[in-house]
């Protein structure tokens, strides 16, 4: 019963992710929820990287992803957010291709007690767009 009910409300909270519009922040700007990829890139290029969490599909992740971001599909982000060994108010960035599944792995992170849980802003596909580095992983 338990499992039905945090379906259920992994897939309410999904299509409510899904129909907010994406924000439109100038590049430079960011508010309490989000990181821009050049603010995050900076970081990691400064030595001050965060946790990076990436909710995509192993497929996905193989494919690319921002460097040293750990995976975390979002379908088991509740089962498995405990996993990740990181101070609860260490800034922890999650995204995934473009925003909903990055919803379910915030909720998770949040549940987890992680305080400091910010979007990527504009997720993978922004990152991609601005040419910013990206490793791959075998397969």
């Amino acid at each position: 019963m338990q499992a039905t009910s945090l379906i259920t409300a992994m897939l309410l909270f999904m299509s409510a992710s899904a129909t907010v519009p994406s924000r439109t922040l100038a590049a430079s700007s960011e508010d309490s929820s989000h990181i821009t990829a050049a603010n995050l890139n900076e970081l990691i290029n400064t030595g001050h990287t965060p946790v990076i969490v990436d909710v995509r599909s192993s497929r996905e992740y193989q494919a690319g992803h921002v460097p040293a971001a750990i995976h975390l599909p979002f379908w088991l982000a509740f089962a498995r957010a405990d996993d990740i060994d990181a101070s609860k108010d260490e800034l922890v960035v999650v995204y995934c291709a473009h925003g909903p599944r990055a919803g379910i792995g915030k909720a998770a992170l949040k549940r987890e007690g992680f305080t400091q849980v910010r979007y990527l802003q504009g997720h993978m596909k922004e990152w991609n767009k601005a040419g910013l580095p990206v490793e791959t992983s075998p397969q």
